[in-house]
């Protein structure tokens, strides 16, 4: 990671329980044990496996890079 790790970012973990994917309308698996990307302040959990969870990794990380490089502009 580039950017400073601020409380509340959203970040990757080991899904502990059995859920779904909360992109609207994915409903993808998740299971136990497996990779997730997880957004803190709204409690949302995205899979890896369906391609979601990248994209928003990717996408965050971006935006984050942004606001450490660029907040003079």
């Amino acid at each position: 990671m580039a950017y400073r790790n601020r409380a509340r970012d959203p970040y990757w973990l080991t899904a502990k329980f059995n859920s779904v994917c909360g992109k609207p309308g994915c409903n993808q698996p998740i299971k136990r044990g497996e990779r997730a990307f997880y957004y803190p302040n709204t409690k949302t959990i995205l899979a890896d496996s369906c391609g979601h969870a990248g994209a928003a990794s990717a996408d965050f990380e971006s935006h984050a890079f942004d606001d450490d490089n660029n907040g003079s502009m």
